[in-house]
């Protein structure tokens, strides 16, 4: 009798070893897989959105543009010293962008240098299509920084970023159309269970629930605020260099 409740003690010690081993295991995998998902671009699930605050609207596209077909690729060369050339494949019908350390949002040409400062260098390259708005999808989003000078890099490409794109600093005639609202995310799903983009205008905030570009409309004559920022679930801010994008001015002017 005794051998036998010594040998089923040691059997339940082995089976709760092995299930603590497997949850311990199914763990990893589970956290590998979410890392995984979170170093490259997700294609967004375009979502209806439309909310309108004190009068001011923004709502999802009235259309998602096909972009199944468009093709872009990014290839970057040795840096030299002060600048760096990319070399980029694209369709003619699409354009290329970039920005450094998500200043101001330049169009590529095939002979661009792309001027390397000290310090980071955190190039961003996206495509977009004939209307102005990126293109969503794997491999249209080049994301690098590149470092010069002594010292170490501080820039973890891995992690959820966010970049501002549109409306630009600039005059915005009034129409009943409103101005495009567009931005870059990396490393991060916009969805209600992951991060979202909080977008203030003026005194005014809105959250927004998937990556795909907006109109606003309603916006007075005269000059408006907006900045986006990137929070988690929780509606915290997500640490990182560009996740908020500061205030940039805009004016909404009548036409003559």
């Amino acid at each position: 009798m005794k051998n036998l409740i010594v040998s089923i003690l040691m059997a339940w010690v082995v089976f709760s070893c092995q299930t603590e081993n497997k949850q311990h295991t199914n763990t990893l995998i589970a956290e590998q897989s979410i890392d995984s998902l979170r170093v490259e671009i997700t294609k967004p699930t375009p979502l209806m959105f439309d909310t309108i605050i004190s009068g001011i609207r923004i709502h999802s596209m009235d259309g998602i543009d096909d972009v199944s077909t468009k093709s872009i690729e990014f290839k970057d060369n040795t840096p030299e010293k002060d600048h760096i050339t990319i070399e980029v494949r694209k369709d003619s019908d699409v354009k290329a962008f970039y920005s450094v350390n998500n200043a101001e949002v330049l169009e590529f040409f095939s002979k661009n240098r792309i001027p390397l400062f000290e310090g980071n260098n955190v190039l961003l390259m996206f495509a977009t299509n004939e209307k102005g708005i990126s293109i969503k999808k794997k491999n249209t989003v080049y994301l690098k920084n590149h470092y010069s000078g002594d010292g170490s890099a501080h820039f973890d490409n891995s992690s959820p970023h966010l970049f501002y794109h549109l409306p630009k600093e600039a005059i915005y005639p009034m129409t009943d159309a409103g101005i495009l609202l567009d931005f870059i995310v990396v490393n991060a799903e916009i969805n209600k269970n992951a991060f979202s983009v909080e977008v203030f205008i003026d005194d005014l905030k809105f959250i927004l629930p998937a990556w795909q570009a907006y109109r606003i409309e309603g916006l007075s004559e005269g000059k408006h605020r907006i900045k986006i920022r990137l929070i988690d679930k929780e509606g915290k801010w997500v640490l990182g260099p560009f996740n908020d994008s500061a205030y940039r001015t805009f004016e909404i002017k009548k036409e003559s």
